[in-house]
């Protein structure tokens, strides 16, 4: 049942707080499904590598399509259990069953066959229940509670349990894989994400805003009103830009990672190094960050998150690779910033814009506006990397080669520890001049909350 009060703006009950918690860990599982599925597609079902990219990028277009009509078909959603909790009921299921499928694929089947179900089932899993539970689980936010303290606190800990598992899994599946199979430790791993997804039906209470915002007698918006809504939501717009730019240097980091420590550091184990340094960091920042996100708030810890980035790749710059433990020391904090103080406070911000767009226009719409930010993550981290791509590729990168061009070096050297941070001063640099959204939504909120009193009457 939904809760029935007009200011949704008290603590979030524990019980809220551990399904949103539960939900948050199942989209762990959605964003490191791709680096396992081509491993799975190569070596135990001998599929052509250029097959399955080809595959998995068309897909991801898709994903961007879908991004979209997930964010309508959330808005224009009404049942007694709410908004965007009920999807998580109604996408447990087939999330699940698509999820087990892709890593069950037979293996006397014919390559075409096999790659026929590879793709149905991937995208079935990526791009149409996991959009869903993905672009739900951002819009619960702003409709738990209108405290941006409150919703500060939970984008850290739930996203950043997210962003740990991810990197959990990363530690954890090969060693599994090496001795259950893939079908068995994928199949379990289905069934935890139905059981994370049937845990946040079950314990988060969303708030019935609609009946207060529109009136009694709610009606679900029409698409055209939620077009116009976020038209003219310039904050919507402006997180879309931070979060294109964002990934951008995520996707950057996570792919020249690999060749900077092949070729530059001439040991690749020091990949696995930086990125278990980073997910001790994400760890560590979720302790760091509760406290802090309450004393600063969201927009000055996205701020803080884009500075450490800037200043992390410097200290690596300055190093010019001679000592690996400034290096590993610097991915710790790189990644907390990176992943955990800018990626959850933009969440946050996106539940702020939720608010902001309900008062200038008129029409609140959770999903439409959250589903930018899933849509702006895809292209962005698709943009990084063919970024990444030309500029090593102008370096005169040899594909496969066991030793690069002092050119090719000095390339990935500039890409990782130049592009990098100059994609994230930009980023720092755009938001700092144009975000004010945090100053104007007190009195923005206590608008919303007479004008709804004013419906009631």
């Amino acid at each position: 049942m939904l809760a029935n009060t007009q200011n949704n703006d008290n603590q979030v009950p524990f019980k809220s707080r551990a399904g949103y918690f539960f939900g948050m860990l199942c989209t762990g599982f959605q964003i490191a499904i791709p680096t396992f599925l081509i491993f799975y597609g190569t070596q135990s079902l001998a599929l052509s590598i250029v097959g399955i990219s080809l595959m998995m990028t068309i897909v991801k277009v898709i994903d961007g399509i879908t991004d979209i009509i997930a964010g309508f078909l959330v808005d224009k959603t009404r049942s007694k259990s709410g908004k965007a909790r009920p999807w998580f009921l109604w996408m447990s299921f087939p999330y699940a069953l698509c999820f087990a499928l892709e890593f069950c694929v037979p293996k006397n089947w014919s390559p075409t066959a096999k790659m026929m179900m590879l793709a149905i089932t991937y995208a079935l899993t990526v791009s149409v229940f996991g959009t869903m539970l993905g672009v739900a689980s951002k819009a619960l936010l702003p409709r738990m509670t209108s405290s941006p303290k409150e919703r500060g606190t939970l984008a850290v800990v739930c996203g950043g349990a997210g962003a740990t598992m991810v990197g959990l899994l990363m530690a954890v599946v090969f060693p599994l894989v090496n001795a259950f199979g893939f079908q068995k430790v994928f199949v379990t791993f289905a069934v935890i994400s139905f059981v994370l997804c049937i845990l946040c039906y079950a314990l988060v209470r969303e708030q019935d805003i609609e009946s207060y915002v529109m009136g009694k007698q709610a009606e679900s918006p029409k698409i055209g009103d939620l077009v116009k809504a976020l038209v003219n939501n310039k904050y919507a717009l402006l997180i879309l830009v931070y979060i294109l730019l964002n990934q951008c240097g995520g996707s950057i980091l996570q792919g020249c990672g690999t060749y900077y420590a092949t070729y530059v550091l001439k040991d690749p184990s020091m990949f696995t190094k930086f990125m278990l340094a980073g997910t001790v960091g994400s760890l560590v920042g979720i302790f760091i960050g509760t406290p802090l996100v309450k004393r600063i708030g969201s927009s000055k810890m996205f701020a803080l998150g884009c500075a450490m980035a800037v200043v992390g790749f410097g200290a690596i710059l300055l190093t010019d690779s001679s000592s690996n433990l400034v290096i590993i020391v610097a991915f710790f904090f790189i990644i907390m910033g990176c992943q955990l103080f800018t990626i959850t406070q933009l969440v946050a911000m996106s539940a702020a814009a939720v608010d902001y767009g309900e008062w200038k226009t008129g029409v609140r719409s959770e999903g439409v506006t959250v589903c930018l930010s899933n849509f702006g993550s895809k292209v962005g981290g698709a943009f990084g990397t063919a970024l990444m791509g030309f500029c090593l590729a102008a370096g005169g990168f040899v594909t496969g080669g066991k030793a690069q061009t002092p050119g090719a070096i000095q390339a990935i050297k500039l890409t990782l520890t130049g592009l990098i941070p100059l994609v994230y001063l930009v980023l720092l640099i755009l938001f700092l001049v144009t975000y004010r959204l945090d100053k104007q939504l007190p009195e923005i909120q206590k608008e919303l909350r007479a004008r709804r009193e004013v419906k009631q009457q």
